[in-house]
């Protein structure tokens, strides 16, 4: 999808929280839980992947997640489409609706 499905009525962010091998889902849903912390940087890993760095309980934290993005008409667009036909502006600010917790194969 291109950027513009990011004011589009129809999107739908998900943010999938990526937890190491050696870690437990539970332990990443407590540390995770207050995203009003502060947010120190955000460095993009791969395509849609990741890196927060985030003050929450008087240290400074590490997070890897991946932003899933959807279209809730199920549209998808092909490659010659320039515009997308349902495209409808929402005029409020689109907001993460959903989290996710992923166990991370190990790196080799």
């Amino acid at each position: 999808m291109v950027n513009t499905c990011w004011d589009c009525k129809y999107y739908t962010i998900k943010m999938k929280i990526l937890v190491p091998h050696n870690r437990t889902i539970k332990e990443y849903v407590h540390r995770t839980g207050d995203f009003q912390s502060d947010i120190v940087a955000i460095v993009k890993e791969k395509q849609g992947q990741y890196t927060i760095w985030f003050r929450a309980e008087g240290t400074i934290k590490l997070l890897t997640f991946k932003l899933l993005h959807t279209c809730d008409v199920k549209h998808e667009k092909t490659k010659k489409e320039t515009a997308c036909p349902v495209y409808v502006s929402k005029p409020e600010v689109t907001r993460i609706s959903n989290i996710i917790y992923s166990k991370t194969t190990p790196e080799a």
